[in-house]
């Protein structure tokens, strides 16, 4: 999968990474190209059943994302490196609750 899958396919995430970009500038297209290059723990998505991205390896991340999909169930979501909320709090964007 490739950038213009997410620009054809997945509008949320597309909005979710600009917006991204908007707050952290160009690291956020730097994630989104290492996870759709096959590194986790940087960019993973799922929109209207388009899947791009690496699944993360970090423990417990995945499972407990199962189990909130199971739970809540979703339309989509999507997964930031732990280097991008860190970038947005140093730049006063989130507290994380976001």
């Amino acid at each position: 999968m490739d950038t213009q899958t997410i620009k054809d396919h997945m509008p949320e995430t597309y909005k979710a990474i600009t917006d991204k970009a908007g707050k952290i500038g160009k690291e956020a297209y730097r994630f989104v190209r290492q996870g759709l290059a096959g590194q986790p723990n940087k960019f993973y998505a799922m929109e209207r059943g388009w899947v791009v991205g690496t699944p993360f390896d970090l423990p417990g991340v995945m499972p407990d994302m199962a189990v909130f999909i199971c739970q809540f169930g979703t339309k989509g979501w999507l997964m930031w490196a732990p280097e991008a909320q860190q970038l947005e709090q140093q730049q006063g964007g989130t507290d994380g609750a976001h």
